[in-house]
C-alpha cells in the first residue's frame, strides 16, 4: 500500500495521532508504546499497518457484539 501512494504514510500517521487523542480505551493498540524514551517512538510503516489492523479488528468485534 505505502509503495503505491507517497502520501499514504502521512495519512496513516495523521489518523493514528487523531485516534490516540480521541480513543477512550487505555489498552488501545495505537496508544501502547514499546520504546526506550517516552514520547520519542517512531513507528515503521509496517508496525503502523499492524496496529491499525488490530484497531479495526477491535472495532469490528465490538460492533458485532452490539
Amino acid at each position: 500500500m505505502l509503495e503505491t501512494d507517497s502520501n499514504a504514510h502521512f495519512y496513516l500517521i495523521g489518523y493514528v495521532e487523531k485516534h490516540k487523542e480521541t480513543c477512550e480505551e487505555d489498552d488501545c493498540p495505537l496508544k501502547v508504546q514499546h520504546h526506550r524514551r517516552k514520547g520519542d517512538e517512531v513507528l515503521s510503516p509496517e508496525e503502523i499497518e499492524r496496529r491499525l489492523v488490530l484497531v479495526v479488528d477491535r472495532m469490528y468485534s465490538k460492533g458485532t457484539k452490539k
